[in-house]
């Protein structure tokens, strides 16, 4: 089950057979942390690039900002996608019923990639 508690998700979990519940946060906080200042990194090189293009900056080296920027996406990314796989698919296959939905999830995310 997930709750939602202000801005924060949880998973609740059954432990074995005994009906005791405990909540765990569906996303570790340093991981949070982490993927926001690379998000705020790639914000900045974004803004960057368009002050570039607003000079008027020589073509290639526009390209090459861009170019970095969609590696810094894609690495953002890959983050995302780890934090996602060890912590709510790891939870999904763990659970009965669950897994079909981690793995349509997972199928959804190849194809969105792929595109």
């Amino acid at each position: 089950m997930v709750v939602i508690v202000g801005t924060k998700i949880y998973a609740i979990m059954t432990i074995m057979k005994f009906k005791i519940k405990i909540i765990i946060p569906m996303l570790d906080q340093k991981l949070k942390n982490r993927a926001i200042h690379r998000a705020k990194i790639i914000r900045g090189q974004l803004d960057g690039l368009v002050k570039a293009i607003e000079k008027e900056d020589y073509c290639p080296e526009l390209l090459g900002q861009s170019l970095s920027i969609q590696r810094s996406l894609k690495s953002l990314d890959a983050f995302l996608l780890e934090n996602h796989l060890r912590s709510h698919v790891k939870h999904q296959m763990q659970k009965k019923g669950e897994d079909e939905k981690a793995v349509k999830e997972l199928i959804n995310i190849y194809i969105l990639s792929n595109k």
